[in-house]
């Protein structure tokens, strides 16, 4: 695992000795160095937690029978297995999810759970629990023709205004979804050994530029007859913005919780969060976009 690979994740040059199954970029000065070291008995400790923290600047996040992944100073990540072989794409779901959230958050950029669409050149934020469907209404965009701008992951600068930072051109997607969608599965970018599960290229349908957060959609399967879609009151959607705050034990850990909340009520103060409701059964992406469309991407402009 001694090549180098190098990559565009979330605005930052990242060099990398393992395959993030992601469009590599030319060799470059980076911003990021992920290293994965070679396994040896007894070389991490089982009993460390999930989380151990030395300061901001230095995290740890131990991921159970995988390996712990050692973050600091927002430039490097240390990778250690925890045993001699493990599933690679599994890896990189944690190196590109939590581990690089904890980066970000040492950097001082706020990240939620959401895949974000460009419509109207304003990005849109996807929330939801697993299974809500946030892949198969951000594939419906990309089929519509708007473009991708994070998956599963969104990073929301605060700087002068609220821009979402595109992570990297792939999107995970659950087999039915692809099916779907008429996309044949990679044997190769299954991401968990037991799960269909996969990542698809989307190259052509990625939005390589920061777009301003015109609004955030929290998308959940309820007992209704057909898709509906209100606006919640600061209240309910501070609320649900917790919820879906990555990493939220570890901004406690680190005495963040009330500069979190500041953020929050922050971008509060400058968008609104609805909520975007679904029947349990059927499949019903194509109504959801339309609605989203008539109620947002057609009547929110720069």
């Amino acid at each position: 695992m001694s090549n180098l690979r190098y990559y565009k994740l979330f605005g930052l040059n990242v060099e990398a000795n393992i395959n993030l199954n992601i469009m590599e970029c030319k060799p470059c000065k980076a911003d990021v160095i992920i290293e994965v070291e070679a396994w040896e008995p007894a070389c991490v400790d089982d009993d460390l937690g999930e989380f151990h923290i030395h300061g901001i600047n230095d995290i740890s996040v131990d991921i159970h029978n995988l390996a712990r992944f050692r973050i600091q100073d927002g430039k490097s990540m240390l990778i250690t297995p925890h045993k001699p072989t493990y599933w690679e794409n599994e890896l990189v779901t944690y190196i590109v999810g939590v581990a690089f959230a904890t980066l970000l958050l040492q950097r001082d950029i706020f990240s939620i759970h959401g895949s974000a669409v460009c419509a109207n050149d304003l990005a849109f934020i996807i929330l939801g629990e697993a299974g809500a469907g946030k892949s198969s209404l951000a594939r419906q965009s990309i089929r519509s023709g708007y473009k991708l701008l994070s998956d599963d992951l969104s990073a929301i600068s605060t700087k002068n205004q609220l821009y979402v930072i595109p992570s990297f051109p792939t999107q995970k997607m659950w087999k039915d979804t692809m099916d779907v969608y008429e996309y044949l599965p990679d044997p190769k970018k299954q991401i968990f050994p037991n799960a269909e599960k996969y990542y698809v290229d989307i190259q052509e349908d990625f939005e390589e530029t920061s777009k301003r957060l015109g609004a955030i959609i929290w998308l959940e399967a309820s007992d209704v007859d057909q898709v509906t879609l209100t606006r919640l009151n600061k209240t309910k959607a501070l609320e649900v913005l917790l919820t879906h705050a990555y990493i939220e034990e570890m901004v406690e850990r680190l005495a963040l919780k009330a500069q979190q909340l500041n953020l929050l009520s922050y971008v509060l103060s400058h968008v609104d969060v609805y909520h975007l409701e679904r029947p349990r059964e059927g499949f019903t992406s194509k109504q959801q976009l339309h609605l989203i469309e008539q109620e947002l991407f057609f009547h929110k402009k720069m």
